[in-house]
């Protein structure tokens, strides 16, 4: 990831600092479960990110019960 660059942009932006890391912290996850696919952050596609969204849906839902 461009780490720093995306945090340059957000700042920018005008988000505060927890805001920022929070995302950071977002985009790391995302970027963890595509490695487990084998896949990289630069080639993710709209796709991947639904199926990332609905994975997460899915662990919440099962941490739920």
């Amino acid at each position: 990831m461009m780490e720093e660059g995306f945090r340059d942009y957000l700042r920018k932006q005008g988000r505060k600092g927890h805001v920022v890391q929070g995302l950071m912290d977002s985009v790391r996850l995302f970027e963890n479960y595509l490695r487990k696919q084998s896949k990289e952050i630069r080639l993710a596609t709209k796709e991947d990110l639904l199926d990332y969204a609905a994975s997460c849906e899915s662990e919440k839902e099962d941490s739920a019960r």
